[in-house]
């Protein structure tokens, strides 16, 4: 009637043999957990790059900084300093905004941080931005702590609209 199949190996919880694969599958877990955060960290630094709507201006969003640079003649023309997922000119390229702050193009002086600050949801840095097409509303979506999308009168820091159940930047 054929081989006797072997009997499955039980061990007592609390025992030296439970002990190690509960250490084995701890370290396995933590070290899973050690991967997503360094895949997501990669992800959320990977910088971009953008246009100004005249083409004279090119932003190159990355980490640990962010640089913009004169198109027409190749010359950088400053060092923003600081690390960016994303960046982006409002359509009358006074603008840039990049992370969380906007900037004065051509003066390069930092303008103000975004109107995220007043958003206590919101707690780390947009993953991406946009302005409307008449320079009023800038986007800003996504972040390690609230996949929300929230519109913003950004001159006057007023949230316009906040739309949730984003899950995928």
């Amino acid at each position: 009637r054929g081989a006797k199949a072997p009997q499955p190996h039980l061990d007592r919880l609390g025992g030296l043999t439970w002990a190690r694969t509960k250490t084995r599958v701890k370290r396995a877990l933590r070290d899973m957990a050690e991967e997503l955060l360094r895949l997501y960290a990669e992800r959320k630094m990977r910088g971009g790059v953008a246009y100004s709507p005249d083409s004279k201006f090119l932003v190159c969003a990355g980490d640990p900084h962010s640089e913009l640079w004169d198109v027409s003649s190749g010359r950088f023309l400053r060092d923003l300093s600081l690390s960016s997922a994303c960046a982006v000119f409002s359509p009358d390229v006074t603008v840039l905004s990049c992370r969380d702050f906007l900037w004065d193009v051509e003066g390069g002086k930092l303008i103000s941080k975004a109107p995220t600050d007043t958003d206590p949801a919101r707690l780390s840095p947009a993953l991406a931005a946009a302005f409307s097409p008449d320079g009023e509303t800038l986007v800003l979506g996504g972040s390690a702590d609230n996949n929300a999308i929230t519109l913003w009168d950004w001159k006057n820091f007023q949230k316009r609209l906040k739309l949730h159940g984003h899950s995928v930047w």
